[in-house]
């Protein structure tokens, strides 16, 4: 009789584990880190076809900036900004994959300003 409690245990355990991996099978990592605050530069990285945009920073750091923010950051190349924004959580793949001159996380910009 206790052994069939037990089994019980172990199985409602295991479903729980399985539905929780289903649910949310990158775990905490799409989740962006704290509020960062840098000033730095726009530059456009790369040799075409393949260039990327980025942020060079006063302290000598690359960040790549995602795709979608080429557009916005384009005509800012050369200025010198203040930005405001979150670096995406690395997955563990970010740093294997994207890894160019030297830019190895993802800065996203939630916004950007002439600094004072």
């Amino acid at each position: 009789m206790i052994m069939k409690h037990a089994k019980t245990g172990y199985i409602s355990i295991l479903l729980f584990s399985i539905c929780l991996a289903l649910i949310d099978p990158a775990g905490c990592t799409s989740l962006p880190e704290k509020n960062t605050v840098f000033q730095g530069q726009v530059g456009i990285y790369g040799t075409e076809p393949f260039t990327w945009p980025g942020i060079h920073t006063d302290s000598g750091e690359i960040y790549r900036v995602p795709p979608e923010y080429r557009e916005k950051i384009w005509d800012l190349q050369g200025q010198r900004l203040e930005f405001s924004g979150y670096f995406q959580k690395d997955n563990g793949k970010q740093n294997q994959e994207k890894e160019t001159m030297g830019a190895k996380r993802v800065f996203v910009p939630v916004s950007w300003k002439v600094p004072e």
